[in-house]
């Protein structure tokens, strides 16, 4: 299903609207709210989640990241000795600070090719697991905008299965972010899925 996320730099204030459903969704950085929401996974969740994908290699450098020393590792069917870095969380640091990812990046190019991660997210886990299985999401597709490099397609593995898959279109930079897009209209549902609900 195709969705169209904004996200405003800095803040990371946030609005994602399913294209051709009344489903949509906005997080001020603090609260989240839905209208018409019918995906398994909580707004506050989905709020940033395409952002956090797409732009790894910045995000690295946020507060309360810290990367692991570099090793190297493959990819299933692709015998490139990539590098590979560990990026984990202190303690209190967003919603799911036990959430890690490790970073393969191309020896040559240094971009970054793929990442596996764990989801902790506890309301989107079963009882009694404190994490997903693995994830290996690789980068397919690259494009240039405003100089820089960006992903335009991605695939998600569970081991040997394609778990999703992801086209991304309409990448802007210099489109404003406006504020008023996450101002909670009336009727909307507070997302309160932190609090087990």
């Amino acid at each position: 299903m195709a969705c169209r996320v904004q996200v405003e730099q800095g803040a990371r204030r946030a609005t994602l609207a399913y294209v051709g459903t009344p489903m949509h969704m906005g997080w001020d950085g603090e609260t989240a709210w839905s209208v018409a929401w019918a995906s398994p996974a909580p707004p506050r969740f989905m709020a940033l989640l395409n952002y956090y994908f797409l732009n790894l290699p910045w995000l690295t450098m946020d507060p309360g990241v810290h990367l692991g020393e570099p090793e190297t590792g493959t990819l299933p069917g692709d015998d490139t000795e990539y590098l590979t870095v560990m990026m984990t969380f202190g303690e209190g640091v967003g919603d799911t600070p036990d959430d890690w990812y490790r970073l393969y990046i191309h020896p040559e190019t240094r971009m970054l090719a793929a990442n596996e991660y764990v989801v902790t997210y506890k309301s989107l886990l079963p009882p009694g697991e404190d994490a997903t299985p693995v994830h290996l999401l690789v980068y397919d597709e690259w494009t240039e905008v405003n100089g820089l490099t960006v992903p335009v397609h991605y695939t998600i593995h569970e081991g040997d299965t394609v778990y999703a898959s992801c086209a991304i279109t309409d990448w802007s930079f210099s489109e404003p972010f406006d504020p008023a897009s996450v101002a909670m209209p009336e009727g909307a549902t507070v997302d309160r899925s932190l609090d087990g609900e």
